[in-house]
């Protein structure tokens, strides 16, 4: 279960991109909602994908990747 803060739950190799995103948007010191508006999608999404219940598409990946400032091939590690 994720906690308020936005913490991604139990880190499995068929989430380790997942807690990418997450480490790099903490590493950038952005909340949820933050990252949210600059990459222009909900907070809900951002939610989603940090705990591995959702996989982005190629378009949403872009943005996250301009909003935090990293290439793409950061966020797929």
């Amino acid at each position: 279960m994720a906690s308020k803060m936005g913490v991604p739950r139990s880190i499995t190799k068929r989430d380790k991109k997942n807690v990418t995103l997450y480490n790099t948007r903490m590493k950038k010191g952005f909340s949820q909602r933050e990252l949210a508006d600059r990459a222009g999608v909900s907070r809900n999404t951002i939610m989603q994908i940090e705990n591995g219940d959702c996989t982005p598409n190629l378009e949403t990946m872009k943005k996250l990747c301009s909003a935090l400032g990293v290439d793409l091939s950061d966020l797929l590690e």
